[in-house]
């Protein structure tokens, strides 16, 4: 199963999450998302697929607007080694707010990263870390 882990509008929730706690990072100025944006962070756990490409296929499938129009042959492999880094495409946001964002007890460091789309106002990356499987969709006027 894939769950919506965040999904946030400018700066309100969009649609139910499994993230409980990230109302908290509104309270703290220091965090600035670009533009008008949405941001949806889809999560997959390890027991449930095999490798990233599974859960990539599963969030297109999913989603609509622009992210149903990606397919797996756009994918291009990506050096990224952490998710500030993927992250930092979004706004800013400093470590100790990323902290409240994605699971606790969560290392990070990314073992596979892929870029499914990085143009204009969207932004799409997936990633694997040692205990789960991220989609980050990002757009932004």
């Amino acid at each position: 199963m894939v769950h919506t882990w965040i999904s946030l509008c400018n700066d309100k929730i969009n649609s139910p999450c499994q993230n409980k706690r990230i109302l908290r990072i509104f309270r703290n100025k220091s965090v600035l998302f670009y533009g008008d944006y949405d941001l949806d962070i889809y999560l997959g756990t390890k027991h449930d697929y095999t490798n990233l490409e599974q859960v990539i296929s599963k969030v297109i499938n999913i989603s609509g607007g622009w992210i149903k129009n990606i397919t797996l042959h756009d994918i291009k492999p990506n050096e990224l080694t952490h998710l500030v880094s993927y992250m930092s495409y979004c706004g800013i946001i400093p470590h100790k707010e990323l902290k409240k964002m994605f699971p606790r007890r969560e290392n990070y460091n990314v073992t596979k990263g892929i870029t499914l789309r990085k143009d204009g106002n969207f932004i799409m990356y997936a990633c694997e870390t040692e205990k789960f499987y991220y989609v980050i969709c990002f757009a932004t006027s």
